[in-house]
């Protein structure tokens, strides 16, 4: 945990400024309890099933990373992902506090999420985050598939309509937030979000004021279908590897080439699942028999009927 805390101070003190306070406390909620925490809303009652910021204390339920054993390198670093996710809601929903409106949940949900990403993304690879959006996309599809209301894009979405499962605001924000981020770029992201923190900090924030901002910056056709997607329909996409090979070159690498499926998930509405001609950002990883990585990077492909081709060359054999 304090390895993790430290990573994550690290990069929102780097992009949003100075830690408030004069220490960051991380403590253990026992499970089946109920718990009153003070915020700056009241005392919110919660489950013990949910993390919970509060000023300078994040207390984690005793499932969620307590029981995770780190004396080898684990598979997917959950424990960075949550700690880096939490301490962001210092800088998102402490200091940029969203007025009482539909579509909060994009706000505080989406951005510290998307902190938890781009933690892991820093410290183990862009291919590393992929377990993490896989989660966040079944889990939100499968809610969705017991839901008999209307389902409401995330900026009509009010988080305190859905008590029962507070990750039916949490994970659609995240996933739109991430795949606004990819589509647009880290520089123009920034560009809107920045600027945006600035005005907004310790003020009622205004959900429009960012969302008008990153609409502005979709340019292309490509990146206003994408970012409107995810703002105001309930569509994300998704890309998985039906087949690979590798042959070596005449200068000693690899070519790497990979056949993609692409899927479109709409939770609802006239779009129907599966294949989609577009084209968007993958995220990949090449690794040699041992598991060392190779390459990691992301490339934008352009899907033929629901498939597309993703060719790279790496230095060893993969």
């Amino acid at each position: 945990f304090i390895e993790a805390a430290k990573v994550a101070l690290d990069q929102s003190t780097t992009l949003w400024g100075r830690y408030p306070y004069e220490s960051l406390r991380i403590a253990e909620l026992p499970k089946g309890v109920l718990h009153g925490l003070a915020t700056h809303e009241g005392t919110t009652h919660l489950e013990t099933k949910y993390t919970v910021t509060s000023g300078n204390l994040i207390a984690i339920p005793e499932h969620m990373g307590w029981v995770n054993d780190y004396r080898s390198k684990p598979v997917t670093d959950w424990l960075l992902y949550m700690t880096s996710r939490e301490v962001a809601k210092v800088w998102w929903g402490q200091m940029v506090r969203p007025s009482a409106t539909a579509g909060t949940a994009f706000l505080n949900e989406g951005m510290t999420a998307l902190h938890g990403l781009m933690a892991l993304e820093n410290a183990h690879g862009i291919a590393n985050i992929r377990p993490y959006v896989d989660d966040l996309t079944e889990a939100y599809l499968r809610f969705g598939s017991k839901e008999d209301n209307k389902s409401l894009p995330i900026t009509e979405l009010d988080q305190e309509g859905y008590p029962y499962d507070r990750n039916y605001a949490k994970e659609p924000a995240a996933l739109a937030m991430h795949q606004i981020y990819q589509v647009l770029g880290k520089d123009k992201f920034y560009q809107v979000t920045k600027p945006y923190f600035d005005e907004s900090k310790l003020a009622p924030a205004s959900l429009a004021d960012l969302v008008d901002g990153l609409t502005s910056a979709a340019h292309t056709d490509l990146e206003k279908s994408i970012v409107n997607n995810a703002l105001f329909d309930n569509v994300f996409y998704d890309y998985r590897i039906h087949e690979a090979s590798a042959h070596k070159l005449q200068n000693g690498q690899y070519s790497v080439k990979a056949r993609i499926q692409c899927t479109r998930n709409p939770l609802e509405g006239d779009l129907e699942r599966g294949a989609y001609p577009d084209t968007g950002p993958v995220p990949f990883l090449v690794s040699d028999s041992s598991g060392t990585p190779l390459a990691a990077d992301a490339k934008t492909v352009m899907c033929q009927d629901g498939v597309a081709l993703l060719e790279t060359a790496v230095s060893g054999k993969p």
